[in-house]
């Protein structure tokens, strides 16, 4: 979940080799989900991508961290991820 100026936000993605691919969506303020695609650099220390409003916003992203190594890291952390199971 991601919550900042907008509201809350749900996001949702996969990735596949050296590429991102998620959906946000904003569970108030806006129904029009942003879609972001993106590709992790060779060196794996940022992911550099576009993101889309439907058909009339469009723009650049990039995200950089530190670490040995950003997909090693990444793969682990959804591994660990468990589905969320209602009672």
């Amino acid at each position: 979940m991601d919550d900042n100026y907008l509201g809350e936000a749900q996001v949702n993605g996969e990735v596949i080799r050296r590429t991102v691919s998620f959906t946000k969506r904003y569970l108030i303020t806006s129904p029009v989900p942003v879609r972001y695609t993106g590709i992790v650099s060779e060196n794996e220390d940022y992911i550099q991508g576009k993101w889309n409003i439907g058909l009339q916003y469009s723009g650049v992203w990039e995200a950089r961290r530190g670490g040995e190594n950003l997909i090693v890291d990444l793969q682990t952390r959804l591994e660990q991820q468990t589905p969320l199971t209602m009672t």
